[in-house]
């Protein structure tokens, strides 16, 4: 009773400051033209996120009715029209992208094509206990951008763990069946974010303006990725490395031939994702864009049976893809109407003391985890994060995307599990083989590392700045 009576003042007074916000700048602050002004436009805007932030903050509704109100709002105020929010939101080709790419890859999926592949990679692996660690984590990385779904990956690699250990002779809980399970994942539930078939992507795409090509946005990522996949595989190897192991020789093998030949679909699945990879990595030297490339796949899968109007209901994520329709207006009217340019001129005393680059990054994981030890939902924590620091970024020469993809990664922690889907799900998908008492001490240092990725990359996003 008194957690709901909480829960309801704390909308309440979400909903009281939002109105606050909102009334303040759209009636009571003056607007002003010129460098270094702010047009109505511009405040209606600013006041209209601010209520969205403190709408996602005070947790008052859902992200996706809370961005229909704001959209409504702004053509009330003749701030957008209801075209331009119809082609802000829904005109976005990051959106179809990643509803594309999503359904073709679930189509892909079905066929069981993605599992003897990485079972497959195995076998070309020496038959020890790291080299099957290895192998595992570089077959979830390789089949990371065609499975955008972690859920989706962990159902399929978490069996796998399972079935090497065991074939290890390594009991249940043990170090050995640990580090097996943990090698694979945190690659495949966490590390998704570096490719841009993931929801990672489209919020940084989305909130920042910015586009970037299939092998641009791994361009951003891709030294995250490498270090924290290095580092988080060397820490696996030394922290679980089994006392004895009695490794069945050729077992890798033996497991890839029980698949069986391929089927019919499993060679259809191939031919799909073999067109589509290759557009999506030389498809912009023709002129063919990520999500013409994607739609190509998506038109094959349907065309042979690997798809079927009943799945474009249960694969694509509609919630998240209504939800960034509605958020996309609100963000690029902070572009449009030079708030963002306000914003670095304002700051640009501030980013001599605060803006290094390197401070704001460690300043974007601290506040991350620190909201993660209580709030579940990480696409607030992200927009909230690039709010806060994206101004600062772009104003020390970085791109505004590496803030909310920073903060993506961050969300990752999973020291409570009660508030990690990552977990969640992999606890689901192990069905009690793994449990809770066995990983919680790498939390932390997952986070640790995650952090050091993350500034390793520093010097690669000024570059790009």
């Amino acid at each position: 009773m008194g957690d709901q009576k909480n829960k309801k003042t704390k909308k309440l007074i979400g909903i009281l400051l939002s109105l606050a916000v909102l009334t303040a700048f759209l009636f009571m602050i003056p607007a002003s033209e010129g460098e270094g002004g702010l047009n109505q436009q511009a405040l209606n805007t600013i006041g209209v996120f601010a209520a969205f932030v403190l709408l996602m903050v005070f947790d008052v509704v859902p992200m996706i009715i809370s961005g229909a109100i704001c959209c409504v709002i702004l053509i009330l105020t003749h701030t957008l029209t209801i075209n331009d929010v119809m082609t802000k939101g829904f005109g976005s080709s990051t959106i179809w992208f990643i509803i594309f790419a999503y359904a073709l890859t679930a189509g892909v999926n079905k066929t069981g094509l993605l599992k003897r592949l990485a079972f497959k990679l195995m076998t070309f692996f020496p038959d020890t206990w790291a080299a099957q660690v290895i192998a595992l984590e570089t077959a979830g990385f390789i089949v990371n951008p065609f499975v955008p779904s972690g859920q989706a990956k962990i159902t399929i690699f978490a069996p796998m763990a399972e079935a090497i250990a065991r074939n290890d002779g390594l009991e249940q809980h043990s170090k050995g069946a640990v580090g097996i399970f943990m090698g694979m994942w945190p690659q495949v539930a966490m590390m998704t974010s570096a490719w841009a078939t993931s929801t990672s992507y489209v919020l940084a795409a989305s909130m920042s303006g910015e586009t970037y090509s299939f092998v641009g946005w791994l361009a951003v990522t891709g030294l995250w990725l490498t270090a924290l996949t290095v580092a988080w595989t060397v820490y696996v190897l030394i922290k679980y490395k089994p006392e004895v192991s009695s490794y069945e020789k050729g077992s890798a093998k033996k497991a890839y031939k029980e698949l069986g030949p391929m089927s019919k679909d499993e060679k259809k699945g191939f031919v799909v994702l073999f067109i589509t990879v290759v557009l999506w990595i030389f498809g912009p030297s023709v002129g063919i864009d990520n999500t013409t490339a994607s739609m190509i796949g998506f038109s094959l899968a349907f065309i042979l049976g690997l798809l079927n109007t009943r799945d474009l209901s249960t694969v694509v994520p509609w919630f998240l893809m209504i939800s960034m329709f509605f958020l996309m207006p609100i963000f690029s009217g902070i572009t449009t109407f030079g708030v963002t340019t306000w914003v670095i001129h304002v700051l640009g005393p501030v980013v001599a003391y605060v803006g290094n680059p390197f401070v704001i990054i460690i300043a974007i994981c601290a506040l991350t985890y620190l909201w993660r030890q209580a709030v579940v939902d990480v696409t607030g924590i992200c927009i909230i994060c690039t709010a806060l620091f994206g101004p600062l970024a772009a104003a020390s020469g970085m791109p505004v995307a590496v803030v909310t993809f920073s903060a993506m990664c961050c969300t990752a922690i999973y020291n409570i599990p009660s508030i990690s889907m990552n977990w969640i799900f992999a606890n689901g998908a192990a069905r009690g083989w793994i449990v809770w008492d066995d990983v919680k001490d790498t939390a932390w240092p997952f986070a640790i590392m995650n952090m050091a990725a993350l500034l390793v990359s520093v010097p690669v996003w000024l570059l790009m700045g």
